[in-house]
């Protein structure tokens, strides 16, 4: 389980994308210009990247915490527990959500460095400035089979962010909303915003 989240995390990397990114392109375009800009990165300064690990994980937090939903994100995610939740404590769940996100990078983002993703169409949502994009990922060896790819988006302020990915019918948000709903009965919202405050990267 632990694996899948690992590969899907991967995939959001692909959804950041520098200021230099025009507000004006669609969906599907920034997903082709975020997978040539970042890979190329992670590729041309791997040897940076590994003897150095806090340029990468600058590099993710440059490029990838602005054009992640994490609003939309926390909301799926924590369910009827949003609703209950107290600003603080949703501005605190989503602060320690994107911690965990990046320790998750930190830890396995140059094991991705020969793979490529493939887009295929963009698919207009059922409501306005909503979008799903659909690939295919490669992770570089020729005895794995390629995974199919759904980035959901909402275009925020002008741009597109995503705020789920899903690989093979496993739902990052869904996978999310059920080990920490499971957490939530047993220790409370406040028990699991402190536990993932525990561990939260520090740089």
């Amino acid at each position: 389980m632990m694996q899948w989240i690992k590969h899907i995390l991967i995939f959001l990397l692909f959804m950041s994308f520098s200021h230099t990114v025009t507000a004006s392109l669609g969906a599907k375009e920034v997903v082709n210009s975020v997978n040539q800009r970042i890979m190329q990165s992670l590729r041309n300064n791997k040897a940076l990247y590994e003897e150095n690990p806090n340029q990468l994980y600058s590099l993710v937090q440059r490029d990838l915490l602005p054009f992640i939903d994490f609003s939309s994100f926390s909301k799926l995610i924590l369910g009827t527990h949003w609703k209950t939740a107290t600003l603080k404590q949703r501005q605190r769940f989503m602060k320690a959500f994107q911690g965990m996100l990046m320790r998750t990078y930190t830890k396995s983002l140059l094991e991705y460095t020969h793979s490529t993703l493939t887009i295929s169409r963009e698919v207009p949502g059922t409501k306005p400035n909503y979008a799903k994009v659909y690939g295919e990922f490669s992770s570089g060896n020729s005895s794995s089979p390629k995974s199919r790819v759904i980035f959901e988006m909402r275009k925020d302020r002008g741009r597109w962010k995503a705020y789920n990915i899903t690989v093979n019918a496993f739902s990052l948000v869904k996978n999310f909303r059920t080990s920490f709903g499971n957490e939530i009965r047993q220790y409370g919202l406040e028990g699991l915003i402190q536990r993932l405050e525990s561990n939260q990267v520090t740089e």
